[in-house]
């Protein structure tokens, strides 16, 4: 989507809606959100840095698609600035991570239907595990409040206790932060009944109200991830497409975040 001497931006592989993003720096490694806490200031530019560069995809690749704002937005005016996105989306990062490269998750909603549901299942967005961006904004700007020198070996129940104590409670803001995914999900509502052939069932397909029991329900939800996904478009003889990175960089070109 993006690409830069700093930074790349890229649907995700497992993308949990239509436009869900990722930020990455490409100049620094910061294997994950602790190391950021060994230089709050920096690591506060970084972050909003990160949602910079995913926003204004955001904005210019999908806002600006009028079919697309029609279908998944309802309609909405599409926004003036990137900035304004943050109504929009859910954006953060996951301890422990998917991989060990810092990466900003911008998912905007709503959610496809089976991640929806895995949501108020309690499988995505998990508590103690996905950091909101306004709470590692929160937290960054306390500066030495909550620096952390050894960012590698300080376990994540002490770094919330550390941020709560120097004013920022991590259950406030992740408590906003679902109230406005079940808010913005009732107000897009974009899926039909139509839109898909199947329904799930505790566990059984069912089109219609006929029953389907040699149909297996993970190979219909593969097949509809696959149909929906955008990574890796267009495909080739049914397989993901891609580029490459155009600023690869040589390992030592590549600074530790901790030691920028």
């Amino acid at each position: 989507r993006v690409q830069t001497p700093e930074f790349l931006c890229f649907d995700d592989p497992l993308q949990c809606s239509p436009c869900h993003l990722n930020a990455i720096p490409t100049s620094l490694y910061c294997k994950d959100l602790r190391y950021l806490f060994t230089n709050p200031e920096k690591g506060l530019v970084l972050v909003k840095r990160l949602y910079e560069i995913g926003s204004q995809a955001a904005l210019e690749q999908y806002w600006d698609h009028e079919a697309f704002r029609e279908k998944i937005w309802a309609g909405q005016q599409r926004p003036s600035q990137a900035q304004a996105l943050e109504a929009w989306a859910v954006t953060g990062f996951n301890f422990p991570p998917s991989m060990f490269q810092l990466h900003l998750q911008f998912i905007h909603l709503p959610l496809f239907p089976f991640h929806y549901n895995l949501f108020q299942s309690g499988e995505h967005f998990t508590r103690g595990r996905f950091f909101p961006l306004e709470y590692m904004k929160q937290a960054l700007a306390l500066g030495d409040a909550v620096r952390i020198e050894n960012a590698g070996s300080c376990d994540i129940e002490s770094l919330i206790s550390k941020v709560k104590a120097a004013g920022v409670d991590y259950d406030q803001v992740y408590d906003a932060m679902v109230h406005k995914i079940h808010a913005l999900q009732r107000k897009l509502s974009p899926w039909r009944e139509a839109d898909f052939r199947y329904r799930v069932m505790e566990g059984q397909v069912f089109e219609g109200r006929s029953a389907f029991p040699e149909l297996d329900p993970k190979q219909v939800q593969k097949s509809d991830a696959q149909a929906m996904c955008n990574y890796g478009r267009p495909y080739e003889e049914g397989k993901p497409s891609g580029t490459y990175y155009q600023f690869a960089k040589a390992p030592e070109e590549v600074l530790a975040f901790e030691e920028s």
